[in-house]
């Protein structure tokens, strides 16, 4: 009976950390067993608010020192396998002068791109784009520009077939890779503006 039980752990363990995430933004700080900041280039990172108080707040980078400054934070995607759905609900305010992006990737173990969605800041105007993969086709690309956003960004692959929708239009269609998603990296580069998560969600399609 006890060797039962203790298989029957094992396996709910396994199944709980098995795929999918839901972000929470508690407590004070990103948890560093989910989040870390891996890269920084002519910068000190990413310039996130605290507490976070259920949504995570990005001003930019810490300490730019170049035009192409960028830094990353990762999260742990748990080898995400399947049809899936990436769910981001955000506002963005585009700085006024200046220009940026805020990308959301989904990666391989190998650390390549499967597919990704960019928020293109640029002289107070946004555009919502998808980002093809290492191994991806694009099949449709349609860009949407505007000023400040606020809505729910998505990306979705079923059966390698990949759509990046924001609001539910549309914005990108592309073919690729099939591999799991190891982890879902937000990279912000340059001066953007200032970005507000209150929900991020990798799920698999059932």
């Amino acid at each position: 009976m006890k060797k039962t039980f203790s298989l029957l752990l094992v396996l709910a363990a396994c199944g709980a950390s098995a795929g999918e995430f839901v972000e929470k933004f508690a407590g004070k700080n990103l948890s560093p067993q989910d989040w870390m900041v891996t890269y920084a280039a002519q910068c000190a990172g990413v310039d996130y608010r605290k507490p976070l108080q259920g949504k995570l707040v990005i001003d930019g980078l810490k300490k730019i020192r170049g035009q192409e400054a960028v830094a990353f934070l990762d999260r742990d995607a748990n080898f995400t396998a399947g049809d899936f759905r990436l769910t981001v609900r955000l506002e963005a305010a585009p700085a006024p002068t200046g220009a940026g992006a805020w990308r959301f990737q989904l990666l391989t173990e190998n650390g390549e791109l499967l597919l990704g969605a960019a928020l293109k800041s640029d002289g107070g105007r946004i555009t919502v784009a998808g980002e093809c993969g290492h191994s991806c086709k694009t099949l449709k690309d349609r860009p949407i520009p505007g000023g400040a956003l606020r809505g729910v960004l998505e990306i979705v692959r079923k059966k390698g077939l990949y759509q990046v929708l924001f609001q539910g239009k549309s914005v990108y269609e592309g073919d690729g890779d099939t591999a799991a998603a190891a982890s879902f990296r937000l990279q912000v580069s340059g001066a953007p503006g200032v970005l507000t998560l209150t929900e991020l969600s990798l799920r698999n399609l059932r």
